[in-house]
């Protein structure tokens, strides 16, 4: 009877052929693939100021994650039912450039879920004063383009797309405008501008669970291994905005009150 000779993988094969036994693997050391602890969240590199032509930019990087947030800010008549508030449009682009498992073509389902999770923070939250962009009431308002796109995804795109809008909105300055009844038009002063009025600063934290164990901040292959997903905002003052649960039942009480001290003990 012939010996059977035992099989054995280079770790990016195993990687390969059973992710979640790879992953499990890691896990059992506190490691993970790229070198993080389970509660290790990567930390983001901000630059703002970097597009010059718009009202407002960063460039967020984190881990293998790189997010561009621009902001245009234009000029249109408000609506009938809020004649005296602007606007804030949030457009998240996730393309094959930036990892291949999205598609030339409309919009994927995950930035269109996460561009319209960013509008109700940002309207819910009245993290902007909508009143603040109106220029001449039931004449003209300042509506905010925000353009984010992703240009290397490594999952968690919704904290990371999160820190570049936010970053950006710190830095988006408005020319100084004002309603000329004669001309019945709007006239700006391009060497006069002002900030935008901003509440507050809000922070994202989110988590998956694989193999019941709370991953912070997952990359792309964790979160393609999770069921279950948290999502904690928070402000400058530590208060909670909101929380978001998806899928599961792991993250019970005593979980969340983890999750909710941690996010609280790194906001600085």
């Amino acid at each position: 009877m012939s010996d059977v000779k035992q099989l054995s993988f280079t770790p990016s094969i195993f990687k390969k052929i059973a992710p979640d036994q790879y992953l499990s693997h890691l896990l059992d050391q506190n490691i993970r693939s790229d070198g993080r602890t389970v509660t290790e969240f990567r930390e983001p590199q901000v630059h703002t100021d970097c597009i010059s032509t718009a009202n407002g930019s960063a460039i967020v990087r984190a881990g293998e994650n790189v997010f561009v947030c621009g902001i245009k800010a234009e000029i249109a008549e408000p609506t009938a039912d809020a004649p005296d508030q602007g606007f804030i449009v949030p457009n998240v682009e996730l393309g094959p450039l930036c990892n291949s498992k999205f598609k030339p073509g409309p919009p994927s389902d995950l930035a269109q879920v996460i561009s319209q999770q960013l509008y109700q923070i940002l309207i819910k939250t009245k993290l902007i004063h909508l009143h603040s962009l109106c220029i001449h009431e039931k004449k003209a308002v300042w509506v905010l383009y925000a353009d984010i796109v992703c240009l290397n995804y490594d999952g968690n795109a919704f904290d990371h797309a999160w820190t570049a809008l936010m970053s950006a909105l710190e830095t988006t300055k408005l020319p100084t405008a004002l309603w000329d009844e004669d001309l019945e038009k709007v006239v700006c002063a391009s060497n006069l501008t002002r900030p935008v009025q901003l509440s507050t600063k809000l922070f994202s934290f989110s988590w998956s669970v694989f193999n019941n164990i709370l991953l912070a901040d997952p990359t792309d292959e964790e979160v393609s291994l999770s069921n279950e997903f948290l999502t904690i905002m928070m402000d400058t003052s530590k208060n909670i905005s909101k929380i978001t649960k998806l899928g599961g039942s792991f993250i019970q009480v005593d979980k969340l009150k983890e999750c909710v001290e941690f996010a609280r003990n790194h906001i600085k």
